[in-house]
């Protein structure tokens, strides 16, 4: 790809809304900050944030600074409506609010992660921000940087100082000298007050602008910008890990006052100067405090560390800086500020520059040097400024050479830039054509006409742009940015070129000059619809529908748009209404076809289908609804056939031909399923897709166990998807984890372990990476680590577990090696009953049992119901109750399956709450502790589950599908009385009937009365005589298929039944007669 130049940037349509205007900041209703400070494109950036509401709405819009013709940004991001909740905020007006939930300035804020993104590898490096904004227009803003890579072919940098705007931020009450509503430390030894010793990155800045971090290197940036200078990008952070990383350049810019920087940043400045570089420094205070940066919550630059102690022993004030030869002189809060003379050396060391004006108006203030003489020195500009009532101190900017031919402009002048491009509210400071001249000279550029220049030639009105590129709309656009039409226009081309988050900034634009324009509504609607951001679609379709209700097209749309949203009675009766004025219109019948089958509704989304088709055979969108539906059924072959209909008449369809090869995985057809998603991953049309490798991926690891094809395509997946991933944030882990665990495979430990640790740190929410490190480092032999990175897994998970240990010399983590370490017993409580089945289960029993008398909570039965074992199992389970009393075993005459014997134990249940636990499995000691405080806790949920992971007895993490975590209906917990009295008991079939139980509390109860722990609070051990591992109930790397799947759609419509109250919900024990029907092998 190659890369745009600075110009070609900044030709680009800009955003003039990137501002907040005054009354629309967001205060604390919605605050939040980046996390790294700065990224490098190919990597990622995650956004936290907190709101002092229960529940608070918004969504971020990311622009990139710079010129773009006076706009000062360009949006190059957009994300979807996300919420956030209260997890503590702070202002200066009402100070903390729940500041136990959140952290504070110091240890840094532990608010969730609400947003990640990938770095597209055509953003330009340079300065961004970050605008949470709710739906009401309020903002809040977060800078950061993207930095250039070090492959370029710059010779300018401009170095973003991130320590010093921290340093000066006081968000949270504390900055490096102040303390908001309180007294710094002060004492005669130094210069400036201490506010605190230590302050972290991670919190938002102390306005709703971003602080200080805009106020000096913004206006540089926007200058630099507008004049073309081709530059690179890169902070103060960066120099922590490469002292030698600025050798590669000429010059090098930094703004503002630097008062802070680490002993890293000064060796690679001195690196650079004595490398022959030149340092430009526009700006005061550079390096006048010396800090150091501590690792902070698994971040590396997570704390600046700012007073000396035995950690850091050579940090600290000093005032003198003998790199720079400058030294503190005098500082102003406060307008006006002092000018700054150039003398005649200015002209001599810039090869005879004259300027008419030497006297740069308002630039010498807030802060200003003084220059320490020495041989090596020359001063350049002076002022003599009033310090305090009856004072005065100097300001100097001078040059330093160095024998290597290098030199350091010391500007001497915090405000330097403001003189350079008008932005905010500067004072007296005034741009001064003299002084930006005196700065292209310092960096060695050549002067170029302004990029906005254009022909005088005046612009015809155009009434048809069909043949308009994007070049011809931008044209029109410099002449007159709020031309409705161009704009318009700009946003439809790059729509048809699949552009669509550049596209939403033209139409966003469009329809700012037009709010009421109803063509710009509908259009930024269907883009928002490409982009799946469908609930920003609900208001714009509302307008439409209401200004043009008799546009049927709108009403089928937005049926389309609640279907989307999972609203499907709302979606069924939208479509309908367009099926009263269309009927014979097969679009209407395709749209409620789709709509049923997405809420598994498919016998009449089957009969709405070939409605359509009857109206139409060829109707394309109904073939693909058919084959749909032919594919949930679990008809293969036949769902195949109908796909291939599709292909006949568009041999290119992605649908069709992901369809088929689904298929014929399904079906066990994997030659002809990997040939075709093959030829789609080669596409050039389909190739950014990311489904086809998941697919293949899934195959080659689980079925051809094929570890190099898997890197391969794991590999080929970066490379083609790239930053599109970030729009798959669920599938994300799946190419990530298998790549770590085939490299490992292959012997490639360490570049496993690499990649695993790179996005466990980004993804740290997510258990697949630290779950894969395990299994990476026990491959590798390091098994200490691999226990290591599985026990790490739950301490790290907020819940306060207790530490549990392995009894292997391997440290295993095979269920019979697992058992409680430490944890406090939870002796009060509601009776929690246990009900565990057991059919020939002598092997492992004592595991699964002990796991459960270890537990934590203590006030708990455990009712082990044996399937009438023909083996010993009862005497073993008898004897181990004559040391607990509170094992009680029960023994069945007749053996009928694991669901008829949990009925058995529900029927003899008399605790508060029931779970429940397979007999050769174990359970984290803290499980039901946790499982009992949340149901104490909110009195609205009847259940909560957990995850659980499978373990063999090597101790191997099982792999199969999307990862390792799965849901464990097993796990759950319920309220006895509450639930049982009203839905009843187990199904009483062989398998699945756990996961029935679960979606009828679904269907009776709704859904949000259960809650999911997504945590594997359960190991189960991996044997091959369980249902799961073979035979017809076989759950393979494909999915549910066979009498699983035929009776979950069974059951499925007997839960749409319940819902729609044409069914109770009620399934007795016993169970005489069938509530549902259900597949003859499954029924005992």
């Amino acid at each position: 790809m190659v890369a745009r130049t600075i110009a070609e940037e900044n030709s680009m349509l800009g955003a003039y809304n990137w501002k907040i205007s005054r009354g629309d900041e967001a205060d604390t209703t919605l605050q939040g900050y980046v996390k790294p400070q700065f990224a490098k494109p190919g990597y990622t950036i995650s956004f936290h944030a907190s709101s002092e509401l229960d529940e608070c709405q918004f969504f971020l819009r990311i622009y990139r600074l710079g010129w773009y013709r006076g706009a000062g940004a360009r949006q190059v991001h957009r994300s979807k409506i996300t919420t956030v909740g209260n997890h503590g905020v702070w202002s200066k007006q009402k100070g903390w609010q729940h500041k136990e939930k959140c952290g504070d300035s110091v240890s840094g804020m532990d608010w969730p992660r609400i947003y990640q993104l990938y770095i597209p590898d055509d953003w330009l490096p340079g300065s961004y921000i970050a605008k949470f904004e709710t739906l009401d227009g309020r903002a809040y803003i977060h800078p950061f940087w993207i930095s250039s890579l070090p492959e370029n072919d710059f010779n300018i940098a401009v170095l973003g100082a991130v320590i010093t705007s921290q340093a000066r931020n006081w968000w949270g009450g504390v900055s490096a000298t102040q303390v908001v509503g309180g007294s710094p430390y002060k004492s005669p030894e130094l210069y400036y007050p201490v506010g605190s010793e230590s302050l972290s990155f991670e919190r938002p800045y102390f306005n709703c602008r971003g602080g200080d971090a805009l106020r000096w290197e913004y206006p540089l940036v926007r200058w630099l910008e507008k004049e073309g200078v081709d530059a690179a990008y890169h902070t103060d952070l960066e120099l922590e890990s490469n002292q030698e990383l600025l050798k590669q350049y000429t010059h090098v810019i930094t703004a503002g006052p630097m008062r802070y920087w680490t002993k890293n940043t000064e060796d690679a400045l001195q690196n650079f100067v004595n490398a022959g570089g030149h340092i430009v420094h526009l700006g005061s205070e550079a390096g006048q405090h010396l800090v150091a940066l501590k690792n902070n919550n698994d971040y590396l630059d997570g704390q600046i560390v700012f007073q000396s102690n035995d950690a850091f022993p050579d940090i600290g004030e000093r005032l003198e800086n003998s790199f720079y030869s400058a030294t503190v002189s005098g500082s102003r809060k406060t307008a006006p500020w002092a000018d700054l003379k150039i003398n005649s050396k200015m002209g001599k060391h810039l090869d005879g520059l004259k300027i008419k004006n030497r006297l740069i108006a308002g630039v010498a203030g807030l802060s200003w040097d003084k220059t320490l003489k020495s041989r090596d020195v020359q001063i350049l500009a002076s002022s003599r400024i009033k310090h305090r009532k009856w004072t005065y101190r100097i300001a100097n900017s001078h040059i330093k050479r160095f024998p290597s031919g290098g030199t350091i402009f010391n500007a001497g002048v915090s405000s330097w830039s403001w003189g350079l491009e008008k932005f905010g509210n500067h004072g007296n400071a005034m741009v001064s054509e003299e002084l930006q001249e005196i700065t292209l000279r310092l960096i060695d550029w050549e002067i170029k006409p302004d990029i906005d220049s254009v022909d005088d030639e005046p612009i015809e009105e155009i009434v048809s742009y069909d043949e308009f590129t994007l070049e011809d709309f931008n044209i029109i656009l410099n002449e007159n940015p709020r031309h409705f039409d161009a704009l318009l226009g700009a946003g439809i081309y790059l729509w048809e070129q699949e552009d669509y988050n550049d596209a939403h900034t033209y139409f966003e634009r469009a329809l700012q000059v037009d709010s009421d324009s109803v063509i710009a509504k509908y259009r930024l609607a269907r883009n928002h619809h490409k982009l799946q951001q469908y609930e920003e679609m609900l208001p714009l379709y509302e307008f439409l529908l209401n200004e043009h209700p008799e546009r049927s097209h709108y009403r089928l749309q937005y049926g389309d748009l609640l279907t989307n949203l999972d609203r499907y009675e709302e979606a069924e009766a939208s479509i309908q209404e367009y099926i009263k004025r269309r009927g014979d219109d097969p679009r209407g019948w395709a749209m409620l076809a789709h709509c049923n089958r997405k809420a598994k509704k498919l016998q009449l989304a089957e009969e709405f289908c070939n409605h359509a088709l009857k109206l139409d055979s060829s109707h394309r969108q109904s073939l693909v609804n058919s084959a749909r539906i032919a594919h949930d059924q679990g008809d293969y072959f036949l769902a195949e056939k109908r796909w291939r209909i599709v292909l006949k008449s568009e041999p290119d369809n992605y649908a069709a031909t992901m369809g088929v090869a689904r298929a014929c995985f399904k079906r066990g057809d994997h030659h002809i399923g990997q040939k075709m998603l093959q030829e789609l991953i080669h596409s050039e049309q389909h190739k950014h897709r990311i489904w086809p490798y998941v697919e293949l991926i899934n195959m080659a690891f689980n079925y051809l166990h094929d570890y190099e094809y898997t890197v391969e395509l794991c590999q080929l997946l970066f490379e083609n998807v790239g930053a599109s991933i970030q729009n798959h944030k669920h599938l994300e882990h799946i190419p990530v984890c298998h790549l770590g665990l085939c490299l490992s495979k292959i012997g490639k430990h360490k570049e496993a372990t690499k990649i695993l640790t790179r996005y466990m740190m980004e993804n740290p929410e997510n258990s697949e990476y630290r779950l894969a490190l395990s299994q990476v480092s026990r491959e590798a032999g390091d098994t200490v680590a691999a226990f290591d990175h599985f026990t790490t897994l739950y301490g790290e998970s907020q819940l306060g577990l207790c530490t549990f240990k392995s009894s292997g010399d391997k440290q295993q983590i095979s269920v019979e090696h697992l058992g409680r370490d430490q944890g406090e017993d939870v002796v009060e409580g509601p009776l929690v009953s246990v009900v565990m089945t057991a059919f020939k289960a002598t092997e492992l029993i004592d595991v699964a049992i002990n796991s459960i008398l270890d537990q934590t909570y203590r006030n708990i039965e455990l009712i082990v119901v044996d399937d009438a074992s023909p083996d010993d199992t009862f005497e073993h389970v008898n004897k181990l109750a004559e040391a607990d009393p509170r094992i009680r075993p029960i023994q069945l005459e007749k053996n009928g399956g694991t669901y008829v014997a949990k009925n058995h134990g529900l029927l003899e249940a008399i605790g508060e709450y029931v779970t429940f636990h397979d007999s050769d499995d174990w359970c984290h000691p803290d499980k039901i502790r946790v499982q009992v405080e949340r149901l104490e806790q909110n009195r609205e949920l009847l259940g909560i589950t957990s995850g659980y992971i499978r373990v063999d007895e090597n101790s191997n993490i099982i792999y199969r599908g999307k990862g390792s975590l799965r849901h464990a209906c097993i796990s759950l917990m319920i309220r006895r009385e509450q639930v049982i009295d009203r839905i009843g008991f187990f199904d009483s079939v062989r398998v699945s009937a756990d996961s029935e139980f679960e979606r009828r509390i679904h269907a009776v109860f709704g859904k949000e009365t259960v809650e999911h722990l997504d945590l594997p609070l359960i190991v189960a051990s991996v044997r091959t005589e369980s249902l799961s591992g073979g035979g017809k109930f076989a759950l393979d790397w494909t999915g549910l298929s066979g009498p699983r799947l035929q009776y979950r759609q069974q059951f499925e419509q007997y839960h749409d039944r319940i819902r729609i109250g044409t069914e109770e919900g009620h399934i007795p024990f016993p169970l005489n007669d069938r509530i549902f029907e259900a597949p003859s092998d499954m029924i005992w």
